[in-house]
């Protein structure tokens, strides 16, 4: 085994290596005018780029003219101007393939010495179309979905579960003022700006600690400010994104106004009434009652559970009680949907 041997078999490996890379190895040249000429391309230049040697040169020196009229002067100044400061190149354009389809390649590289009056740069060309297209296609996603927020009174938001940060996002949260603002610490700092109804903080809290402890699929529904500073019923869930290992690391929820539109003038006219619902049974056990029910008659949820166990018979002034009550039974048993009562409490 003769030295000359040892030589053709590193040459033999070194070429079956460059025919094999994923990349292409070049080598342009810049000569002091300005004219790049491609010096060395690697054996994998053919499957790199995907064109025969009839397209591009024996050598593939002829590279230059499959690359795409709109990108060929933005890679040749990028290549000059790498070569001229030394620095490194990273640069990425768009190739015609041999079948008339546009796709991308990404050259990155650095400048190497020489002996002749070139500047000269050692560069590694790779496809990276299906990266491109990848991309592309998310954020075709992306702007689909945010256009469909915008024609929606839904609103996105996300929780870091590493840092407990909150955003919002979607056209609501623009209405609100949410966007572009880090909650830091969620669920507090919401709570501390009172975007939350007192009475269903428990509740928004409860959504908060099943997140934290990786459990989601369920649903909460709380009153939210809205933008004209109004509190209105609102459902919310989410859906965990764990890693390899299973651990959940970000959350994504969605907010949805629990009524549409054009029920909102209904919902506001109701919520500035008493609206109360109760069972017909001896006592007219109180089942629900709003805000404006009990400013209307005088107690709180408190001390109507307290005081009257609830009942709102005991609300019914003495000298009509009975009248009021037998007109409610009445009124029932007929199966009348709509009912007109003068009570004295």
């Amino acid at each position: 085994f003769s030295p000359s041997d040892a030589e053709l078999s590193t040459s033999v490996h070194l070429r079956t290596l460059l025919e094999d890379l994923e990349g292409a190895v070049l080598i342009y040249d810049v000569a002091p005018n300005g004219d790049i000429s491609i010096s060395y391309t690697s054996p994998s230049v053919f499957k790199v780029f995907r064109h025969d040697p009839k397209d591009i040169g024996s050598e593939g020196e002829g590279l230059f003219s499959i690359v795409l009229p709109g990108d060929l002067l933005g890679l040749q100044d990028a290549i000059r101007k790498a070569a001229a400061d030394k620095t490194v190149l990273d640069y990425t354009y768009r190739v015609l393939s041999a079948e008339g389809k546009v796709e991308w390649r990404c050259v990155r590289g650095t400048s190497i010495s020489c002996d002749v009056n070139v500047d000269r740069m050692l560069c590694i060309v790779t496809d990276i179309t299906k990266m491109k297209e990848t991309e592309e296609r998310l954020e075709f996603a992306e702007l689909r979905s945010r256009a469909a927020l915008q024609q929606s009174p839904a609103m996105l938001w996300e929780v870091d579960l590493r840092t407990h940060d909150m955003k919002y996002v979607g056209h609501a949260a623009e209405e609100l003022g949410y966007t572009g603002r880090v909650y830091a610490d969620a669920p507090e700092s919401v709570l501390a700006e009172g975007h939350i109804r007192q009475d269903y903080i428990v509740e928004f809290s409860r959504m908060f600690d099943d997140l934290y402890a990786g459990r989601d699929g369920g649903s909460y529904y709380v009153m939210s400010r809205d933008a004209a500073g109004e509190f209105v019923p609102v459902s919310a869930r989410f859906q965990l994104l764990r890693d390899e290992m299973g651990i959940p690391y970000y959350a994504v929820g969605i907010r949805e106004p629990r009524i549409i539109s054009r029920e909102l003038d209904l919902y506001r006219t109701l919520n500035n009434s008493g609206v109360f619902s109760m069972r017909v049974d001896d006592d007219f056990t109180l089942l629900y009652g709003n805000d404006r029910y009990y400013s209307i008659t005088g107690y709180t949820r408190e001390t109507m559970a307290e005081r009257l166990q609830d009942k709102c018979r005991l609300q019914i002034h003495p000298d009509g009680m009975e009248a009021t009550c037998d007109a409610i039974r009445s009124a029932v048993l007929s199966g009348r949907r709509n009912v007109t009562l003068t009570i004295k409490i």
